[in-house]
């Protein structure tokens, strides 16, 4: 438990420093779904779920989906609005000087 712990620490310092002014959300995202996959594939290897409902184990896989969608819709947002931001906004001195 521990080593996974750390490992998914690791995934969320690695991705907010790679995603830059947006990291701390969806790295932050990332750490929280990457802890979950980790629990539910640990929970099936070890045959945790083995005796669950299968509405119990369609419970946990949309669940699961959701996260996983969640974390798409963040990063697909971020990109937009760091996109928008990093367009710079054209000045009536930046018009006069063009030929």
């Amino acid at each position: 438990m521990a080593f996974f712990h750390y490992a998914a620490s690791a995934v969320f310092a690695y991705a907010a420093f790679k995603l830059g002014a947006v990291g701390n959300t969806v790295g932050y995202a990332i750490f929280n779904t990457a802890c979950v996959v980790t629990a539910i594939v640990s929970g099936l290897v070890t045959g945790e779920w083995r005796l669950a409902s299968a509405k119990a184990k369609n419970l946990l896989y949309t669940g699961l989906a959701c996260m996983v969608v969640g974390i798409l819709i963040i990063s697909v947002g971020n990109k937009f609005a760091s996109d928008v931001a990093a367009q710079e906004p054209v000045s009536a001195t930046s018009l006069a000087e063009q030929p």
